[in-house]
C-alpha cells in the first residue's frame, strides 16, 4: 500500500500503526531498531523529527519499504526511485 508521508506527524502515525499491527510495544520496537523507547514515543507523537538513520532503522525493524516519488516540472508524480542510491 502506498502511504504518502508529508510531515513528521504522518511518519509518526505510520510508525504507530505498523508497530501496533506487528504487535510490538514501543520498547520492543526500540530494541529492534537500536533506538531508545522515549525516541519511539516522541517520533509517534511528532514531538521529535527523526534523522535519516533513525527513519531507516525503523523502516527495517517494521519491514516498511521506503520509496521516493519524484515530481516532474508540472508537479505530477513520476516514477518511484528504484533504490535509495538513486535519490542521492
Amino acid at each position: 500500500m502506498y502511504q504518502p508521508i508529508r510531515s513528521s506527524k504522518d511518519f509518526g502515525d505510520l510508525i504507530r500503526r505498523c508497530r501496533q499491527l506487528a504487535g510490538l510495544t514501543q520498547a520492543e520496537l526500540a530494541q529492534r531498531a537500536g533506538l531508545e523507547t522515549k525516541q519511539i514515543s516522541r517520533i509517534e507523537t511528532a514531538t521529535n523529527v527523526p534523522g535519516l538513520n533513525s527513519i531507516l532503522a525503523l523502516c527495517a525493524a517494521l519491514d516498511i519499504e521506503l520509496g521516493i516519488r519524484e515530481r516532474d516540472e508540472t508537479g505530477s508524480s513520476s516514477q518511484v526511485a528504484a533504490s535509495i542510491e538513486d535519490i542521492f
